[in-house]
């Protein structure tokens, strides 16, 4: 299955905390686009290494290949080219005389030559890939971190440079992100806390995976799909893509987790937004709706209800309901009451929006008030009485701080 990050959104309503939003999201090359999106990939020997600093530049680093073997690119027998950053692993390469394998891009690509990057800049640059690989490789040690569009790690010399010799010629300028789910036996290695994307060219392969998906019973399938059949343009693309302009499915994009004002038709954008990049004309399509006041308010208790039961063993109840609602600049805002209750223990807590600091609280009686880091600052109260084992499991979860 293919999965893509689109237009910078995250369709998924999350019933923990907001601080599940610091695991990092690994995105890494596979050696197939690494190729294709690089202007020169070539094999030789570093006969030069020269590094400078200038007073209030950064060190810039200018390297000198002689060249065996020009996989991709004009034939020189020397090139020359810079290295805006370097990896600690790539630092330790160029102190290397074995054959290396390097790729590079025209500094041209990049607009106007920063002169911090070198004295005078050369043509050519390292590509800068993702997090990973590499773009400067030494073949004469173990290969690492090194991917096949195929899903597989790359481990052999004769195998990397055979890859690369076949990707050579080939002309892709889009890519696509393939998932690396859990069972691959090198999902381990790149797994920051979050999502794992191989980039891989948009291969032609590939259009027939996204024309079923357009179909598929699942909403982020047909999403996928929306979001990259315009790198495959024809007319049976076009076909698909203003079906999907009537797609019905609906996730929210407006304020936060517990307070949500609109939902937005994200397969139909999707689609839309393909269809531009195809050059089509595009109708005036409805991409939003306001929500009522009944699914603002169950999206409210239901996101209070998950947390509150996550942060607790079994054998509590958890029930909940609207305390009081002030006018915001966007709409109503509303504080909740969620009621526990185990045996004869009955407490609740209050959650407030953060922006009542600024005004006197609302006079519910005693209530022993925190700030929650863990929920953009909302305040939050305790009443009534419970364990202190089981008030620090839920000052634990959202992060609370004690009010002064």
């Amino acid at each position: 299955m293919i999965r893509l990050i689109v237009h910078g959104l995250a369709f998924t309503l999350l019933l923990a905390t907001e601080s599940t939003a610091r695991a990092e999201l690994s995105i890494v090359d596979s050696v197939e686009w690494l190729t294709c999106r690089s202007d020169v990939v070539a094999v030789g020997q570093l006969i030069s290494v020269t590094r400078s600093k200038k007073a209030g530049e950064r060190r810039s680093t200018v390297c000198v290949l002689e060249v065996s073997e020009m996989i991709k690119g004009e034939g020189h027998p020397r090139l020359t080219f810079a290295c805006p950053s370097l990896s600690e692993n790539e630092e330790t390469v160029l102190k290397s005389r074995a054959d290396l394998l390097v790729f590079l891009s025209s500094s041209k690509l990049e607009g106007k030559p920063d002169p911090a990057v070198a004295p005078t800049p050369p043509e050519l640059l390292l590509t800068d890939a993702h997090h990973w690989p590499d773009t400067v490789i030494d073949l004469s040690q173990p290969l690492r971190h090194l991917y096949s569009k195929a899903l597989r790690k790359v481990t052999d010399r004769a195998d990397l440079l055979a890859t690369c010799r076949g990707m050579a010629p080939v002309s892709i300028s889009n890519s696509l992100q393939r998932d690396v789910h859990p069972g691959l036996p090198f999902h381990g290695e790149l797994y920051g806390g979050s999502a794992v994307y191989l980039v891989v060219p948009a291969d032609e392969e590939y259009r027939a995976e996204y024309l079923k998906l357009a179909h598929s019973k699942s909403s982020s399938d047909r999403q996928d799909a929306a979001a990259n059949l315009w790198k495959y343009p024809g007319p049976e693309t076009e076909r698909v893509l203003r079906g999907l302009l009537e797609d019905t499915a609906e996730m929210d994009e407006s304020g936060t987790a517990d307070d949500v004002s609109e939902f937005a038709y994200f397969v139909r954008a999707a689609a839309l937004e393909s269809l531009k990049q195809m050059g089509k004309p595009v109708p005036d399509i409805v991409l939003k709706r306001q929500l009522t006041k009944d699914e603002q308010r169950k999206i409210r208790h239901d996101y209070w209800r998950n947390s509150f039961q996550g942060a607790f063993p079994d054998g509590w109840l958890t029930a909940v309901q609207d305390a009081q609602s002030r006018p915001g600049a966007s709409g109503d805002q509303v504080a909740v009451w969620v009621n526990l209750a185990k045996g004869p223990i009955r407490c609740r807590w209050v959650v407030m929006p953060r922006d009542w600091k600024k005004s006197p609280l609302p006079q519910w009686g005693p209530i022993e008030m925190y700030t929650a880091r863990a929920n953009s600052g909302r305040l939050m109260g305790l009443q009534g009485s419970m364990s202190q084992k089981e008030k620090e499991l839920v000052i634990a979860c959202f992060e609370l701080v004690p009010v002064k």
